[in-house]
């Protein structure tokens, strides 16, 4: 995991060695990301992007990404 400033904002770069399915970023608070819900694949990173802020004002929590362990 990679936290970035892109050209559009704020960023988050995954990558596995493995397949990871089922992933899902979870930031908590008032951020709406492009995704959350994927396939993550060996060699092909997946960048998700800020696409709005909620008005809620959640309080923000620490970085978590999920998938399905089995």
């Amino acid at each position: 995991m990679e936290r970035r400033n892109g050209p559009a904002g704020e960023e988050v770069l995954l990558t596995s060695d493995r397949p990871a399915f089922y992933v899902s970023w979870d930031l908590g608070g008032d951020t709406i990301w492009s995704d959350n819900g994927f396939t993550l694949l060996p060699g092909r990173p997946k960048i998700l992007r800020v696409e709005r802020k909620r008005t809620s004002h959640l309080p923000a929590t620490e970085p978590e990404v999920r998938y399905l362990k089995g």
